[in-house]
């Protein structure tokens, strides 16, 4: 064990220890904080050229935030920006050796690359951590982890036997990752909600496959999901928000009334327009990492619609409370009249239905949607027309919906199941 490596363990375990003990802090304490990193973030964000120009050219800059709400005087950022400036107009300094990149590649298949540094590297996998012990995970316990790319390297605390994942690809068949699962026998199932909706249509009587917790991520997930994910494995459903640019962003406790978030990392806004939504008011989310100076994201629209509950959560915690309202963005159908439709309206009504495994619901054109069915064996035989109907009700405009069955329906690269989708401009 090298002191460099022995000194970020150590580091990781004084994080989780004091976020541990911040998530009971008082909401006004919390924005203190908060506007504090914020402030810092904000400084080493005016050195880049990405940043620096639009500060000069809105006219502020770290001096001007003496609250949180003074952050919507900033400019926003999109991923394109971070794409074409990455390196050079986005980081403070020079690479190291022992700085973290991490890729994410959306749905536009190209790779978006986001640098931190080691100490805050350490930071954002105790925030991770304690969304994990919360949902009940232990750091002895077997996680069968689903993962989508290559092998992540084991890091020390696993050497050492705690918090050791148990990688198991997540753009498997269904089927194939039931028969992993059964074999692995895990104590926690980290994996797409999409994916344990599959699994758990597969998942025969008396099968020893009996997870003491779930956690879903990744993915929009309907309370009727979590119903089908519990009833099927009798035990509890975790969910979780995250994004490769941040980290952990948020997650939800026992209570199950929004999902915490991680406001010692991000700062999260939700935006109406060009205006901050009122409490309890949707519109998109908006992240400022308050930990990242190496690469600093100030107010990046990641594209995924959400309100901030304006009651406190039940179980005490002062953290805000965040609530996914209708999937990304571009989950959004957009009826001719010009109204939006999402997935939290389209994915309930398709799963009272019964008889298939998998769904996927996309708009093809400006009046025609097609929704593939991979059926189960003891589908109805009415089924397409049924569901049809149901869709053109809820829809009430006349649109071309074509119902049809298929084998397979393909997954993301990094094996999500994208349930609703516009798949036109």
């Amino acid at each position: 064990m090298t002191l460099r490596r022995a000194q970020l363990f150590a580091r990781r375990l004084a994080h989780l220890a004091a976020l541990e003990a911040s998530q009971w802090l008082p909401p006004e304490l919390l924005a203190q904080r908060q506007l504090h990193h914020l402030r810092r973030v904000v400084r080493a964000a005016s050195t880049t050229r990405l940043y620096g120009d639009r500060f000069r050219e809105a006219g502020v800059g770290a001096g001007d935030l003496h609250a949180l709400e003074d952050l919507a005087r900033f400019p926003t950022v999109e991923r394109v920006d971070l794409m074409e400036g990455y390196p050079d107009d986005c980081v403070t300094r020079p690479l190291r050796a022992d700085d973290v990149v991490f890729h994410t590649s959306g749905s536009s298949g190209r790779f978006l690359e986001v640098a931190c540094s080691a100490e805050t590297n350490a930071f954002l996998d105790a925030v991770y951590a304690r969304a994990l012990f919360n949902a009940g995970y232990r750091p002895w316990d077997r996680i069968a982890y689903f993962w989508w790319s290559d092998p992540i390297p084991p890091s020390l605390y696993e050497r050492l036997g705690l918090m050791r994942k148990h990688l198991l690809r997540s753009d498997g068949d269904p089927e194939e990752q039931l028969a992993q699962l059964e074999a692995l026998r895990p104590d926690v199932i980290y994996h797409f909600p999409s994916c344990m909706v599959a699994i758990a249509k597969r998942l025969r009587p008396g099968s020893a496959l009996r997870p003491r917790v779930i956690v879903c991520h990744g993915e929009l997930m309907t309370p009727e999901s979590r119903a089908v994910i519990e009833e099927a494995f009798g035990c509890h459903v975790h969910d979780q928000y995250g994004a490769q640019e941040v980290n952990r962003i948020a997650w939800d406790c026992r209570a199950h009334r929004g999902l915490h978030v991680d406001a010692e990392s991000v700062h999260v806004e939700i935006l109406v327009g060009d205006r901050l939504a009122e409490p309890g008011e949707e519109g998109e989310v908006v992240l400022t990492s308050l930990r990242n100076t190496l690469m600093p994201l100030v107010r990046y629209r990641i594209g995924d619609l959400g309100r901030i509950e304006p009651r406190p959560c039940p179980c005490g915690r002062g953290l805000p409370l965040l609530t996914l309202s209708g999937g990304r963005m571009d989950d959004q159908l957009l009826l001719p009249s010009g109204r939006l439709i999402g997935p939290r309206r389209i994915v309930p009504l398709v799963e009272r239905f019964e008889g298939f495994r998998q769904f996927r619901v996309v708009q093809t054109g400006a009046a025609r949607v097609e929704v593939l069915l991979v059926k189960a064996p003891d589908a109805p035989p009415d089924l397409e027309h049924g569901l049809g109907d149901a869709l053109r009700g809820l829809f009430e405009e006349e649109l071309d919906v074509d119902v049809r069955a298929v084998d397979e329906i393909r997954l993301t690269g990094r094996g999500k199941l994208r349930c609703v989708e516009r798949a036109f401009s």
